[in-house]
């Protein structure tokens, strides 16, 4: 984790150069209801938000939020990178995160996912966020995902993270 983040504060430190408007969506959920519960993703959480500000990002920090929750952030995100072409954006995610049939997904903390056909409904996807974002038609955004991706459901199909 070190790594990265020297990596990502120098990328995100050059960037006053590149755009004139920093935006950031931190994410990090670990009060789960039914899942393991994580302790570390809003630790984690809160020291991106911190040092994004320090870079000069303006930050939405949601924490321990459901799917509505979730999927409401990620709209406002794009709306502020929507303004101007010149925005940028800096998505981080950490909390549990699954795939199945090859897409990825956000868990949020309200999941209640009894079985894979339930991850359309209840859980965030993606490839659905990235295109959220990509709406907005702004120059430059960085999303990093960081889920654990152990095996909390009962129902997958492999114990391999």
């Amino acid at each position: 984790m070190k790594k990265i983040s020297v990596v990502l504060f120098f990328i995100l430190s050059s960037l006053s150069t590149v755009a004139r408007w920093k935006h950031a969506l931190v994410i990090g959920n670990g009060a789960y209801r039914i899942l393991t519960r994580l302790n570390n993703p809003v630790n984690d959480a809160n020291g991106m938000a911190a040092a994004l500000r320090e870079l000069g990002f303006t930050v939405y920090a949601v924490v321990d939020r459901g799917r509505v929750q979730m999927e409401e952030a990620i709209e406002r995100f794009k709306n502020q990178l929507s303004v101007s072409r010149n925005r940028c954006g800096f998505l981080f995610y950490t909390s549990h995160g699954v795939q199945s049939e090859g897409v990825n997904y956000l868990i949020p903390v309200d999941a209640d996912i009894r079985s894979e056909a339930y991850l359309r409904d209840r859980a965030v996807s993606v490839q659905a966020m990235l295109d959220e974002i990509n709406e907005s038609d702004n120059e430059l955004n960085i999303v990093v995902l960081d889920p654990c991706r152990d095996n909390s459901f009962g129902w997958a199909r492999t114990g391999i993270r």
